[in-house]
């Protein structure tokens, strides 16, 4: 359920059932369960590159009941304006060329991403987060970014992209 702005009473306001309810019971709804959602992939593969690709993330953790927000085709559109908090998350796969790992999002002014720079290892994995705070608009997209330059394609596990409104913003 979306937020109703509430209105602002005066001498002669009637109060009724249905303005109680849309400015108390629905917003007090809103705030206790607000926009958020989570999507992931078990394994997906990032091919190299070093600009930024969206990564597939087909499975739906969960997607807030009533928000509105979508998670579909490995994004997440947003329904309520505002403040959002983002995290991504991933494990590179060993790989013993290439010192270039990135995730960031895909939004709708300029990319922001996290680098990781490490030296080449077949023994270790490489596991990254990056997180971001911004203002979207209702029907702007968010989406997990990867790019690595191993010189081939490299899996990306357990990678994660969520979503949550913190606030009007």
């Amino acid at each position: 359920m979306p937020w109703t702005t509430p209105m602002t009473f005066v001498t002669g306001s009637v109060v009724t059932a249905a303005n109680l309810n849309a400015q108390i019971r629905d917003n007090s709804n809103f705030l206790f369960d607000p926009p958020a959602a989570r999507i992931f992939a078990a394994s997906v593969s990032v091919a190299s590159g070093t600009t930024p690709v969206a990564v597939s993330l087909p499975t739906v953790v969960f997607d807030s009941t009533g928000s509105g927000m979508t998670s579909a085709a490995g994004k997440i559109t947003i329904s309520m304006p505002g403040a959002y908090a983002l995290f991504g998350q991933g494990v590179w796969a060993i790989n013993g060329t290439g010192v270039v790992r990135r995730l960031g999002f895909i939004l709708p002014g300029p990319t922001t991403e996290s680098v990781t720079l490490f030296p080449n290892s077949n023994a270790t994995t490489v596991e990254q987060s990056t997180s971001d705070l911004v203002k979207l608009a209702a029907n702007d997209t968010v989406q997990l970014a990867g790019a690595q330059a191993s010189g081939g394609p490299l899996n990306l596990t357990n990678a994660v992209l969520a979503v949550a409104w913190m606030g009007a913003g």
